[in-house]
C-alpha cells in the first residue's frame, strides 16, 4: 500500500519529463523545435531573451499548440496481462509574447506560456492500474524580461519566470477481494529565471545563441482522498500530502546559418540536468507509515534539434528532425512514466504580408519501444505524439 500511494505522487514530474513542450512557436515547431539562435520577434522571450536586442520596434505573437499523445503497453509475458493503450486525449497549450524598445539599445518583453501540460489516462481494466491509472499536470509561466544590445553584433538579456503548477492524479488500490482508489490534487508556485546571449556575425549570415533556463523549486501541497473498504479506512484517511521537487536547469546552444540567399539552416543542442532528480520524498501529513522515499536515478540528457527554412516570395517552407533521449533508466520506467528515447520529425510553413505573419508547424514524436527491468511491474512501452502549432505575429 505504501509503495502504491508513493508511486502515484511521483507522476507530476514523470509526465513533464515525458512530455515537456519546449516548442512555443509554430515557426520553431516546423524546424524541429530549434530556436536558440533562429527565433526572432517577441517569441525570443522564451527561446533566447538576448535576441530581443536585435528587434527594431514593437512585436507580438500569439500561438497555440495542439497535442495528441498516445502510449501503448504490452506485458513482457502473455500470462502477465493483456495489451492496453492510453485513452485518446487532446491538449491545447496557448502562448502569448510581446516586446518593445524602451530606450536606445534597451528592450523589454513578456511571455505567458505553458511548457509542461500533458497527462495520461489508462483504461479501467489496465494491468498497471494499481500503480497509476491517470496523471495530469498543468503549468502556467509568466516571464518578463529585458535585453541590451551592446553592439550591432552582440546582445544579451534575462528575465524572471513566475510559475503556477497544478496536478491531478489517481490510481486503483488492490485489496485482494475488492478495489479502492486514491485521488490526489494540489498546486504550488515557483520562481526561476532565464538568460541568454545572441550574436550575429559574418554580415548577419551566421547567428549564435546561448540560452539558459534555471531550475524552479516546487513544493506541492495537495489533498489525498482514499476510497477503501471499511476495515481499511482507519489507516487510509483522507489527508493533506506534501512533496518537494525541482524542475532542472537547462542550457541550450544554438546556431543559425544563411547558406544561400533563401536557405537558412538551424541547430540546437539542449543540455538538461535531470540528474538532480535522484529521489523523491513523499510526506503524508497524518499517516507517517505511508511516507516513502522513491529512487529515480534520472540522468542528464542532451537533446539535438536540426532544421531548415526556405524563404520564397512571402512564403517560407520548413522542415526539421531531432533526437530527445529519456532521462529515466529502464528500472524506474512505470505506467506513470512510460517514457523512452524519442525521434522528432517536423514540417511547417509561414506567410508574411507587411507587418503581419502567420505560421503553421507540425511535429511528430516517435517514442521508441522500451522494456522495464524493474521487478515491480515488468512491461514494454512505446508511443507517439502529434503536435500542431499555429502562430500569428506582428512586427513593426
Amino acid at each position: 500500500m505504501r509503495a502504491a500511494a508513493a508511486a502515484l505522487l511521483w507522476s507530476p514530474l514523470a509526465v513533464a519529463a515525458g512530455f515537456a513542450v519546449p516548442e512555443q512557436s509554430a515557426r520553431s515547431l516546423g524546424m524541429g523545435g530549434a530556436g536558440a539562435a533562429s527565433i526572432e520577434g517577441a517569441a525570443a522571450v522564451y527561446y533566447n531573451p538576448g535576441s530581443l536586442g536585435f528587434e527594431d520596434g514593437l512585436s507580438a505573437e500569439l500561438s497555440a499548440t495542439l497535442i495528441v499523445p498516445s502510449f501503448e503497453y504490452e506485458p513482457q509475458k502473455a500470462v502477465d496481462g493483456k495489451p492496453s493503450r492510453v485513452e485518446p486525449s487532446l491538449f491545447a497549450l496557448p502562448s502569448l509574447f510581446a516586446a518593445a524598445p524602451v530606450a536606445k539599445q534597451v528592450y523589454v518583453g513578456i511571455g505567458a506560456f505553458s511548457n509542461f501540460g500533458l497527462g495520461l489516462r489508462w483504461p479501467e481494466d489496465f494491468d498497471g492500474r494499481f500503480e497509476s491509472s491517470a496523471a495530469n499536470i498543468t503549468t502556467f509561466t509568466v516571464n518578463p524580461c529585458s535585453a541590451y544590445r551592446m553592439s550591432d553584433q552582440l546582445s544579451f538579456g534575462g528575465g524572471v519566470s513566475l510559475v503556477r503548477a497544478t496536478v491531478e492524479l489517481s490510481q486503483k488500490l488492490n485489496f485482494v477481494d475488492s478495489e479502492g482508489s486514491l485521488r490526489m490534487g494540489g498546486g504550488t508556485y515557483g520562481v526561476g529565471f532565464n538568460a541568454g546571449v545572441s550574436a550575429r556575425l559574418l554580415e548577419e549570415r551566421l547567428g549564435l545563441g546561448l540560452a539558459y533556463r534555471s531550475a524552479t523549486p516546487l513544493v506541492f501541497r495537495g489533498r489525498a482522498d482514499f476510497t477503501a473498504p471499511t476495515e481499511f479506512q482507519s489507516k487510509l484517511r483522507d489527508q493533506d500530502v506534501l512533496t518537494h521537487l525541482t524542475l532542472p536547469h537547462q542550457l541550450t546552444l544554438g546556431a543559425s546559418f544563411l547558406a544561400t540567399a533563401r536557405l537558412r539552416l538551424v541547430a540546437d543542442a539542449a543540455y538538461t540536468a535531470w540528474s538532480s532528480l535522484d529521489a523523491l520524498h513523499i510526506d503524508f501529513q497524518e499517516s507517517e507509515e505511508l511516507d516513502q522515499d522513491l529512487r529515480r536515478d534520472w540522468r542528464d540528457t542532451v537533446t539535438v534539434r536540426l532544421g531548415a527554412e526556405l524563404a520564397l516570395e512571402g512564403l517560407s517552407l520548413r522542415a526539421g528532425a531531432g533526437y530527445d533521449p529519456s532521462p529515466s533508466p529502464s528500472d524506474t520506467v512505470s505506467p506513470s512514466l512510460p517514457d523512452g528515447n524519442r525521434l522528432l520529425f517536423s514540417a511547417g510553413a509561414g506567410y508574411r504580408m507587411g507587418n503581419l505573419s502567420g505560421d503553421l508547424g507540425y511535429l511528430l514524436v516517435l517514442v521508441l519501444p522500451r522494456e522495464t527491468t524493474g521487478d515491480a511491474f515488468p512491461a514494454r512501452y512505446r508511443g507517439t505524439a502529434h503536435l500542431l502549432g499555429l502562430s500569428v505575429a506582428v512586427r513593426q
